[in-house]
């Protein structure tokens, strides 16, 4: 695999933070165009080349130094890789052509080039920490900014490819995994209530992806006419909310259905310690049933962290990273089993 080796390793927002189990993870992303260059879905080749070599130079330029990955030397798998780790988008991983990544070696920031605007800088940090987040990538910001000029107007602020990231250019979105909600019902009640205050709900792997394990990702989806304080304060707010509104939920599945929701527990358990096939999204969804029974103090010798990074490694590409071959799809399904077999091993069930 032609990646650098800390590319390999766990991410820092995979260790756990201060989400009780329920907030996996915070993203504060920044959308940035060049001034003088026309923005991504209407450049020619020429130009996308002059975005990476003026973003490259400007790079080499910050202390510390990004690695710089580009992705049409990447095959399909190394990208797919990227994509799993959350560095690139879904649409980088189809059409990686004069396009590239750049990330700073074990602090959860990276740089995305010619997705759909030139830039998108962006930091993850484990559980609620969108404060933190936002500080890492706006001092990332404001150090690009002295050697880039940006597309900007007095009137609408940043301009970028999408009207709906129009003046901060903003993101702040939250990985979050609400079981509870979705068992009880609620789910779709509760966010789609969230909806229409400029919200947006998106899958596993983000925009156009699938809803798996109930897990979910929530972010703002207003930036103009909003400053940066503005939209964390309202997605904060909306953070603790769901917080409040998981835990409530499972309380009150523990008080109505407390047999069914450990009959869960129980069957995702037994199943994972003994499968010999098993694809991802089938897996994920007993993964979130493992979860809720840790935190529900029914299963003993297993960690969330452990968990998240079992989310992680038994993805496509990890697979084959780890396997150290390219699998086929039937191949992959069995070396999960394997894998998930293995990790299940002293784990007791306490029910």
């Amino acid at each position: 695999m032609k990646l650098p080796d800390f590319i390999l390793e766990t991410p820092q927002w995979l260790h756990g933070g201060r989400g009780k189990g329920i907030i996996l993870s915070s993203r504060v992303r920044l959308a940035r165009n060049l001034s003088d260059i026309p923005f991504p879905p209407h450049a020619m080749a020429a130009n996308r080349r002059r975005v990476v070599a003026k973003v490259k130079e400007a790079f080499s330029k910050l202390r510390p130094q990004p690695r710089f990955i580009s992705l049409e030397k990447l095959d399909e798998m190394e990208r797919g890789f990227l994509l799993e780790k959350r560095l690139i988008s879904t649409q980088m991983l189809k059409n990686g052509k004069y396009s590239g990544v750049a990330v700073w070696s074990h602090r959860g920031i990276s740089a995305l080039i010619n997705e759909e605007d030139h830039i998108r800088l962006q930091a993850i940090e484990p559980g609620v920490m969108i404060e933190q987040a936002y500080e890492s990538v706006k001092a990332l910001d404001q150090k690009l900014q002295k050697h880039l000029a940006m597309a900007r107007s007095d009137e609408l602020g940043y301009l970028t490819s999408c009207p709906t990231n129009l003046g901060t250019g903003m993101r702040v979105s939250l990985f979050c995994h609400l079981p509870g909600m979705a068992l009880s019902e609620q789910i779709e009640k509760t966010l789609g209530a969230m909806v229409p205050s400029g919200i947006a709900i998106r899958g596993f792997f983000g925009e156009s992806s699938a809803f798996l394990g109930n897990i979910f990702q929530i972010s703002n989806q207003i930036t103009l006419g909003l400053n940066e304080e503005n939209i964390i304060a309202r997605v904060q707010s909306i953070c603790n909310a769901l917080i409040k509104g998981e835990r409530d939920a499972r309380k009150e599945l523990m008080a109505t259905a407390k047999t069914e929701v450990m009959d869960r527990v129980c069957r995702a358990f037994g199943i994972l310690s003994n499968t010999r096939f098993l694809e991802f999204p089938e897996f994920i969804g007993m993964l979130s049933d493992i979860r809720l029974g840790i935190d529900m103090k029914w299963i003993r010798g297993l960690t969330q962290r452990r968990t998240n990074r079992l989310m992680m490694i038994t993805q496509p590409a990890h697979l084959c990273q780890i396997a150290g071959q390219t699998l086929s799809e039937s191949d992959m399904n069995i070396y999960r089993a394997n894998v998930i077999r293995k990790s299940l091993n002293n784990v007791e069930l306490t029910i």
